[in-house]
């Protein structure tokens, strides 16, 4: 689900089966592992809107990781230096819009069963990936 952060969702959407069918993996592990990237990018975006120059942003990221025990569902160095790659295409709003989409599908996930896990996780993707963007509003 890398190409979240960057905001492919037709690429991103058609991982979810081949995702989905792995041993061990729900659809709500999926989701926690989306969320922690989408915090991180948050965090990321607050501290260079704070004044935080982007080039210290992967060193920043790393530290994190390591004060907090986070598991981002790849190596820490990978993590720290796609999150902050993606930072500067994210805004504060666009992130937040983000999280909540990621927590409506965290709900769905726990208390329907109208859509399947992959429905869900889909309409997620699209929501995050719709989002606003810093490169689009700039545009």
């Amino acid at each position: 689900m890398y190409k979240l952060l960057e905001r492919v969702a037709a690429k991103t959407k058609e991982l979810v089966p081949h995702i989905l069918m792995q041993p061990k993996t729900t659809a709500v592990a999926v989701v926690m592992a989306l969320s922690t990237q989408m915090l991180a990018v948050a965090w990321g975006r607050a501290r260079v809107d704070d004044g935080l120059p982007t080039g210290r942003l992967e060193s920043e990221f790393f530290a994190l990781l390591k004060s907090t025990g986070a598991f981002p569902m790849r190596p820490w160095g990978a993590a720290a230096r796609a999150w902050a790659m993606a930072v500067p295409e994210w805004s504060a709003v666009g992130c937040d819009r983000a999280i909540e989409a990621l927590l409506a599908a965290d709900v769905a996930l726990k208390e329907t069963r109208v859509s399947s896990e992959e429905q869900i996780l889909q309409m997620a993707i699209l929501a995050v990936c719709a989002g606003d963007s810093r490169r689009r509003r700039a545009a």
